[in-house]
């Protein structure tokens, strides 16, 4: 991996304050140790090590299930209401576990 460079270095703006220019791969990851970071990682089908992101735990769903029929019920002053089939779609896709 230190064998890799990167010509004319990679600037990276979201590691902190200031914008950090790495010339390769390990230069990066010494800097997120530095500074107590860990990459990004997307979530692979079959993966044992991570979750789908697109999945919702019990909790969400009954949150989501609350504001659905809060939504359906009460209206924002100045706003129409949500539109009936819309909140029909939103009902049955949180009976069926958030997933399609």
């Amino acid at each position: 991996m230190e064998a890799v460079t990167w010509p004319g270095g990679r600037v990276f703006e979201n590691l902190g304050h200031e914008p950090v220019r790495c010339d390769s791969p390990a230069d990066l990851k010494r800097e997120l140790d530095a500074r107590g970071l860990e990459p990004f990682v997307r979530h692979v089908d079959g993966s044992p090590h991570t979750r789908s992101w697109a999945t919702m735990d019990p909790y969400t769903l009954e949150a989501g299930r609350v504001l659905a029929e809060r939504q359906g019920t009460t209206k924002a002053s100045g706003e129409p209401p949500p539109d009936p089939a819309t909140v029909a779609i939103v009902r049955d896709v949180l009976a069926r576990g958030g997933n399609r």
